[in-house]
């Protein structure tokens, strides 16, 4: 997060100069894990063992990429920059189904609307127009946010990360291409297609 680094958040006007600039450029903008404070990553400061410590952090980067979410979206960010693009990198798409039914939610139950009538979409609208999640290890958290968003998904392998699906004495990921057909067995084809080719194809403008 940006304020970690003693910058304004990402919900600032500050940085609406950016994203005119990505935007004007046809670049999307990707948040990727651990862009905070990651000193706790290596910092066991209640001793709970080093490999434990790291588990713990890590998965709790996942979901720290739901702040940049929330800023760019409650920030009015996507509003004023509707053709601009955002992806985020390697933090998992389970929780965002949860994330957008609770921001539509908080939005609706708070009267954000009233305060600004310029917005003309629920958070999870503008999330569907120009946001993107990336998933490469999960299967009982998937199947939601495929059915919900399949236009939104991307398939990463996160490769070298510790997290990535490369098999190993120390892992129990396995190879890509077989977890994918494991997680998506009972998807339907054409969002198989969007999330291993298109969606990436567009957002990326890969021919």
């Amino acid at each position: 997060m940006t304020h970690h680094h003693g910058q304004p958040p990402l919900r600032d006007k500050y940085w609406d100069p950016f994203w005119a600039a990505a935007q004007d450029a046809g670049m999307s903008i990707n948040f990727h894990v651990g862009g905070g404070d990651t000193s706790e990553n290596v910092n066991d400061a209640n001793n709970i063992g080093l490999k434990a410590n790291f588990a713990r952090t890590s998965t709790l980067f996942f979901l720290e990429n739901g702040h940049c979410i929330s800023d760019i979206l409650m920030g009015g960010v996507c509003h004023r920059f509707p053709k601009l693009e955002f992806v985020s990198v390697e933090s998992g798409v389970g929780w965002i189904p949860f994330l957008l039914e609770a921001l539509d939610w908080q939005w609706q139950n708070n009267g954000v609307s009233d305060e600004h009538p310029e917005y003309d979409l629920l958070p999870s609208e503008y999330f569907r127009r120009q946001v993107y999640g990336a998933f490469w290890f999960e299967e009982k958290g998937l199947g939601s946010a495929l059915e919900l968003f399949p236009d939104n998904m991307l398939f990463e392998t996160d490769y070298p990360h510790p997290t990535c699906q490369a098999p190993g004495p120390a892992s129990i990921g396995t190879h890509p291409r077989l977890y994918a057909e494991r997680a998506l067995e009972s998807v339907p084809e054409d969002t198989i297609r969007k999330v291993l080719q298109d969606n990436a194809a567009g957002v990326y403008g890969i021919s």
